[in-house]
């Protein structure tokens, strides 16, 4: 699970790569669980901009389309990489914001 955790390495393909070195020492069935702050909200962007300006650590925020990648050779497990209040959510709850501050996926090894 790398729930947070990849917004601290600034470069896609390093986390392509750890990631794919991960993958490659677990057994086929195991899965891989993604959470990770995106760039498709202003207000995230913002408020990682005050955060880096505050003398914290950059935290790289990511796209849908930067997040996908990180499940390639994987099977998505619906309803596949989507805003986190969208997996698995429960049709009475309150689905949050309309913008996106996080994306997340569960993916299966084959």
């Amino acid at each position: 699970m790398l729930l947070g955790v990849l917004g601290h390495f600034g470069d896609d393909d390093e986390v392509a790569s750890l990631i794919g070195r991960v993958m490659a020492a677990v057994a086929p069935g195991s899965y891989l669980v993604i959470a990770h702050g995106s760039s498709t909200s202003e207000g995230l962007m913002e408020a990682a901009r005050q955060y880096r300006e505050g003398g914290a650590e950059t935290y790289h925020l990511r796209g849908p389309e930067q997040l996908g990648r990180f499940f390639a050779g994987l099977d998505l497990v619906p309803p596949g990489l989507v805003p986190v209040p969208q997996w698995r959510s429960d049709s009475g709850a309150d689905p949050g914001p309309a913008e996106a501050y996080s994306y997340c996926a569960v993916g299966r090894v084959r």
